[in-house]
C-alpha cells in the first residue's frame, strides 16, 4: 500500500511540473498576458455552486479512497491468513484515519488555491483601479492643456483683431458670420478694447452689412452685455 502511494505521488509532482512548465512557456511566448490572465481568472472563478462542487467531489474520493483501502487491506489480511477481530478493527481504524488525513489534506489544498485566487482578481483590480485613476489624470491634464491653449489662442486673436485696421477685422467677422460662426465673432468683440470694436463697427456701412452688425448688437445685448457704446458706432442706412 504505501508503494502504491508512492507512485502516486510521483505521477502528482510530474504532472506538477509539466504544469509549471507549461505556464512559464505560455508567458514567455507572449501567448498569455495579464488582460488573458484576468479573463481566464473571471473565467474559472470558484461560484458557491462550484465551491460545494468540490466540497462534495472531495468527500466522494476521501469515501472512494477509504473504501479502496478497506478492500485492499482484507485483500492482503486474506493473503497473511486468519487475523484476529481486534487486527481487523485496528486495521479498519488506521485506514480510516487515513482517510480522513487525506480529506483534510485536499481541502486545505482547496483552501489555499480560493485564497490564492481571490488573492489575483484583487491584486488585478488594483492594478486596474490604479491604471484607470492615471488614465483619468492623464485625460483631465490633456483637457486642462487643451483649454489653457485655446485660451493662449482666443488672446492672440484678440490682439491681432485689435491691430489690424478696422475694414480688415470687419471682412474677417464677416468671414466667420459666413460660416455659421457669429457666437464666435461676439465673443471676441467683448473681449477686445470697446473703442477699437467701435472702429470696426463703423466699417458695416451698407443695409447687408447694417443688418450684421445689428445682428451681432443683440446677441451682444443678450449675453448681459450693454451694446450702447457698439451701437453709436453703426451707422444708419442711407435712404
Amino acid at each position: 500500500m504505501k508503494r502504491m502511494w508512492i507512485v502516486v505521488s510521483v505521477f502528482l509532482l510530474a504532472h506538477a511540473v509539466f504544469a509549471a512548465g507549461f505556464c512559464g512557456w505560455l508567458f514567455a511566448s507572449s501567448r498569455v498576458d495579464r488582460d488573458r490572465l484576468t479573463q481566464l481568472v473571471d473565467l474559472f472563478g470558484p461560484t458557491l455552486e462550484q465551491g460545494k462542487e468540490v466540497t462534495d467531489r472531495a468527500r466522494r474520493l476521501a469515501e472512494q479512497a477509504k473504501r479502496r483501502a478497506i478492500s485492499l487491506a482484507r485483500l492482503q489480511a486474506a493473503e497473511q491468513g486468519p487475523t484476529s477481530f481486534t487486527a481487523r478493527i485496528e486495521t479498519e481504524r488506521q485506514v480510516e484515519e487515513h482517510a480522513k488525513a487525506q480529506l483534510r489534506r485536499y481541502r486545505e489544498d482547496v483552501a489555499a488555491l480560493r485564497r490564492q485566487l481571490t488573492s489575483a482578481r484583487q491584486r488585478l483590480l488594483d492594478e486596474r483601479a490604479g491604471f484607470e485613476a492615471e488614465r483619468d489624470a492623464y485625460r483631465q491634464k490633456v483637457e486642462e492643456d487643451g483649454a489653457r491653449q485655446e485660451q493662449e489662442d482666443f488672446k492672440l486673436a484678440v490682439r491681432m483683431y485689435e491691430q489690424v485696421k478696422p475694414i480688415q477685422a470687419k471682412q474677417m467677422f464677416q468671414e466667420l458670420m459666413d460660416q455659421g460662426q457669429a457666437s464666435k465673432v461676439v465673443d471676441y468683440l467683448t473681449a477686445m478694447n470697446h473703442r477699437k470694436a467701435g472702429a470696426v463697427f463703423r466699417q458695416f456701412r451698407t443695409e447687408q452689412e447694417i443688418s450684421q452688425a445689428s445682428h451681432l448688437l443683440q446677441m451682444l445685448c443678450d449675453r448681459g452685455i450693454d451694446p450702447a457704446g457698439f451701437r453709436s458706432s453703426v451707422q444708419e442706412p442711407s435712404s
